[in-house]
């Protein structure tokens, strides 16, 4: 999979989120990270949740056959879904 910004996403368990920029990591410049936002309200994190998670492990396969992420759509340029 080829990571998309300004774009949705499902994940597996069932909740979209939106990816808005690719970062350098800190600690390991050789994994970058993808910085996506929730696009429901969480118990724990609040509205709209910002996450980051390294891009490698954002496109890996969950249990070896299912995406972690599954692409939905990509958003119009200048799209300001949140």
């Amino acid at each position: 999979m080829k990571l998309k910004l300004n774009s949705i996403y499902k994940h597996y368990k069932g909740k979209y989120y939106k990816t808005l920029f690719i970062c350098n990591n800190a600690d390991n410049s050789d994994s970058p990270l993808v910085i996506y936002q929730s696009l429901y309200e969480d118990e724990t994190f609040g509205d709209q949740a910002i996450w980051a998670r390294e891009v490698s492990e954002f496109e890996e396969l969950y249990n070896g056959c299912d995406p972690r992420f599954e692409f939905v759509c990509e958003l119009p340029q200048n799209s300001h879904l949140i």
